[in-house]
């Protein structure tokens, strides 16, 4: 699975809820910041708030439901 670029959702907010399984996220201006969500656990994402997701296993399944403040599918990668 390839790597996911790190990015930001504009003017939205986004809500992680984790079902089962376990996700990492990498967020601040140089992904200088982790943590880890297992099953129960939120992740809120503010507006313009740089990140990259990833599984700590791949070989374990992720499930999670995702909301976003706004309708939009809006991905921003930046140039640098």
């Amino acid at each position: 699975m390839p790597r996911p670029a790190r990015h930001h959702h504009g003017h939205l907010e986004s809500i992680i809820y984790v079902v089962r399984g376990k996700a990492r996220m990498r967020w601040g201006e140089h992904l200088q910041f982790t943590a880890e969500a297992g099953p129960g656990d939120f992740i809120f994402i503010p507006p313009m708030c740089r990140t990259r997701r990833s599984m700590p296993s791949p070989d374990q399944i992720l499930e999670c439901v995702l909301v976003r403040s706004d309708g939009e599918a809006i991905a921003i990668k930046p140039r640098h």
